[in-house]
């Protein structure tokens, strides 16, 4: 039995024009249509700046996540991690 998706409304988002990467995340945002999707995004977003060794993109890419996250579960993405080292 297939089960419906909850519906979703992405939060709207004024991405900056400066530096250009926020261009490629403008695009990337763009394409999330689900709340599971919006999950990755801020998961992937979070995985580049964590993976990348330029500062700008780690930047951009760990700003947008952090404040799509902030908004979403009302608490800093940085309260996450230490929950979870609380909670081990």
């Amino acid at each position: 039995m297939k089960t419906m998706p909850i519906p979703f409304t992405k939060p709207a988002v004024n991405f900056p024009t400066f530096p250009a990467i926020f261009i490629w995340i403008r695009v990337a945002y763009n394409k999330v249509e689900t709340y599971e999707q919006f999950a990755d995004f801020i998961h992937e977003c979070m995985s580049i700046a964590e993976e990348t060794t330029n500062e700008v993109k780690r930047n951009a890419y760990q700003g947008i996540a952090n404040a799509l996250y902030s908004r979403e579960a009302n608490k800093s993405y940085e309260s996450k991690h230490l929950e979870i080292l609380a909670n081990s």
